[in-house]
């Protein structure tokens, strides 16, 4: 109900921070997520609820991307849909093309099958000296978006399946005999020098591993599978939680130096969002309590910190100490929200 009156305003859709911005990896997974539920159970199948999606949708055709019919899409938007930022990764045609692929199944009209498509070939344009990748971008089109195609048809090239096992071989965690999952590393998935190299992210490593944990489990590969919970859950779940306060932070050093982001104690929902999403994946498939035990951890944690605190707060995150909120407010690189 909160989000369906939040959305229900016309030519402006989605969060808007406190100076009027819109995000545009915010909107696209609520679209996504509305037609889903709309699609999959029966007590959402509301016209209030399909109307809020396709109303998004048409927000996203008409100003995501930046110079149509350029591929690219804006990271961040006026209120009126002017572009403000745009990112050399590829976020947000990753969950543009999610979300264009979702309203297709549950509308069946053509033009976001073909809008989809296009977004999500754009590639990522590469300056000539870049040398490392990011694990979490080329994790997301190995999540979320081939899990749309796979669902029988979807928008996605013959050869994505090919793609996805690829990303899945190059960001399993080869580095350091396996004992530890870097954010950044070579073109051929070797560790980089300096910070660089060292820099942690435990939130993209939970996404990551839930990614690859339903590739593993629909290649029905129970080796890979357990692999995947070793190394990409209960690993960077392990050394990514606070043992003093609780709560994941936000980055991290594999050599336990200080890292260099400022903002690295901050406790954001977001890894803790991918951390239940993995744990309960993990237990739904494997039945192990231990996963189970450690989603309800985690959902402890996180639910006390945000009940407490007016709607919006929840979006953010905070460390131990009160930020104020950055420009993009209440989204997770924000700096006020739920303390921990």
């Amino acid at each position: 109900a909160f989000w369906g009156e939040a959305h229900a305003c016309g030519e402006e859709w989605g969060q808007f921070s406190a100076s009027g911005l819109a995000k545009i990896p915010s909107a696209p997974p609520q679209v996504w997520m509305y037609c889903r539920l709309y699609r999959k159970l029966e007590r959402f199948r509301s016209p209030e609820l399909l109307d809020a999606a396709k109303a998004g949708g048409e927000f996203l055709l008409r100003y995501a991307r930046v110079a149509p019919p350029g591929k690219k899409c804006a990271f961040v938007l006026t209120r009126d849909g002017r572009p403000v930022k745009v990112q050399r990764t590829i976020f947000s045609e990753c969950f543009y093309t999610m979300a264009m692929n979702e309203l297709w199944r549950v509308t069946g009209e053509a033009r976001y099958q073909v809008c989809g498509r296009e977004a999500a070939s754009v590639g990522r344009p590469r300056p000539p000296g870049l040398g490392p990748h990011s694990v979490c971008p080329p994790s997301h089109l190995s999540g979320p978006s081939p899990k749309q195609g796979g669902e029988g048809g979807g928008i996605f090239l013959v050869g994505w399946q090919g793609l996805k096992a690829h990303l899945a071989s190059l960001f399993l965690p080869r580095q350091r005999d396996g004992q530890a999952v870097l954010e950044n590393v070579s073109e051929d998935g070797e560790e980089l020098s300096g910070c660089l190299g060292r820099h942690q992210n435990p939130g993209h490593a939970l996404e990551a591993g839930w990614f690859l944990l339903r590739h593993a489990i629909r290649k029905g590969d129970p080796e890979l599978r357990a692999h995947v919970i070793d190394k990409f859950l209960l690993l960077p779940f392990r050394s990514g939680w606070d043992a003093d306060h609780g709560g994941l932070f936000y980055f991290q050093d594999a050599d336990g130096l200080c890292p260099t982001q400022l903002e690295w104690a901050m406790k954001l929902w977001w890894p803790h969002s991918e951390a239940m999403i993995a744990f309960l994946m993990g237990y739904s498939d494997s039945g192990d309590p231990a996963l189970l035990h450690l989603f309800c951890r985690v959902a402890d944690y996180t639910f006390r910190q945000v009940s407490g605190l007016p709607v919006r707060h929840g979006c953010g995150g905070n460390s131990r100490q009160p930020f104020l909120p950055g420009p993009f407010w209440p989204w997770e690189d924000a700096g006020l929200g739920w303390g921990g």
